[in-house]
């Protein structure tokens, strides 16, 4: 008797660091079968995925009916977002693919509207109880600079900045009164700089996107990966990242981290999330953990859970296909894990 197989599309994102590491997730079940979807069309994952295709930017007005007919086309079972700008026009047509038998794994649009922007998501945690940088959103260098004058006047040594909209650390950017000399030892792309260095960097013009600027804390940084199913945390992972490169965590260890266990449970449930969601907290020098950012969608590094015994993603479409998995327990607390680069020759579409 032939096992019916899993037909998953990840719409875009093939070329995103973490692609690969989902996909391998997915393909540890040899029933799935993944088609990948980017706007490049020398991206790595073309030369991974079952099946690959050149797809519109999420902000195009061809992008949604492209998806449609294409899982309609290809008798797609799951669609599995994992790039921030698609997941609002994905969830605001979320019923069209249901139609022609096509689950999507997204949240709904009010929460989504929160969790995908930096300012409401920090605003929202602070109204339920849970610590936060100080922060603000401003519009324009002026602002910025007002800001982090205040702030350093109060004793602040460091200041961050990020869009409110973003993802893969684009855009982040750190502020100080003084930068170290030691500028042969840093990466270019994580250098600080002062308020007047940025001042010429940004000009005086508003900027395109409002930005959120916050203290800058200096203790241990966590992300956790979860996953809610019908209101239910199924998963709730914290994992410690130990180094990061270009934002992108690299190496760090599966924690039982229960303060954060905790309080990522109280976020994500308030905001009535669902599927797979990565919650990023920092401590402060008090050893306050106090929340960055939510992604409403697989994180790039979810695919380390994998060797602490949980399959995040491969789960998530079990979820959505209500089949059954392992419970919780299986987590293999304190396991390291460690990323590295590897090579392909990618598919051109």
């Amino acid at each position: 008797m032939s096992v019916k197989q899993t037909s998953v599309f990840i719409p875009s994102g093939a070329g995103a660091p973490g692609f690969g590491g989902i996909y391998h997730c997915l393909k540890q079940d040899p029933n799935t079968v993944v088609h990948a979807g980017d706007q490049n069309a020398q991206s790595y994952g073309f030369g991974l995925a079952d099946f690959a295709v050149k797809v519109p930017a999420s902000n195009h007005p061809e992008y949604i009916p492209f998806i449609l007919e294409y899982c309609s086309k290809h008798s797609i079972d799951v669609l599995l977002p994992i790039t921030t700008r698609e997941l609002e026009p994905l969830s605001e047509s979320a019923h069209l693919f249901e139609q022609i038998g096509t689950e999507v794994i997204v949240s709904q649009i009010d929460g989504l509207k929160i969790a995908n922007n930096k300012f409401l998501v920090l605003k929202h945690a602070q109204m339920h109880g849970i610590a936060v940088p100080d922060f603000k959103q401003v519009f324009d260098f002026c602002e910025l600079n007002e800001y982090c004058t205040l702030r350093f006047e109060s004793g602040e040594s460091k200041q961050c900045f990020k869009p409110i909209i973003g993802n893969g650390s684009r855009g982040f950017g750190v502020v100080v009164q003084v930068v170290d000399s030691n500028f042969l030892n840093e990466k270019s792309a994580w250098m600080p700089l002062t308020l007047d260095e940025w001042g010429q960097r940004m000009g005086r013009d508003k900027f395109i996107t409002p930005i959120l600027v916050s203290d800058f804390l200096d203790g241990i940084e966590y992300s956790v990966d979860v996953l809610v199913q019908n209101n239910a945390i199924r998963y709730c992972i914290p994992r410690r990242r130990d180094k990061m490169i270009g934002g992108i965590s690299v190496t760090g260890v599966i924690e039982n981290n229960e303060e954060l266990i905790d309080l990522t449970t109280k976020l994500v449930k308030s905001l009535n999330l669902t599927g797979p969601i990565g919650v990023q907290w920092k401590y402060d020098s008090h050893g306050i953990p106090k929340l960055l950012e939510i992604n409403p969608r697989l994180q790039g590094t979810t695919s380390a859970c994998v060797l602490a015994g949980v399959n995040i993603p491969l789960d998530a479409i079990k979820c959505a296909t209500c089949s059954e998995f392992e419970p919780l327990n299986s987590v293999v607390w304190g396991t390291t894990f460690t990323r590295y680069w590897s090579d392909i020759n990618p598919k051109i579409i």
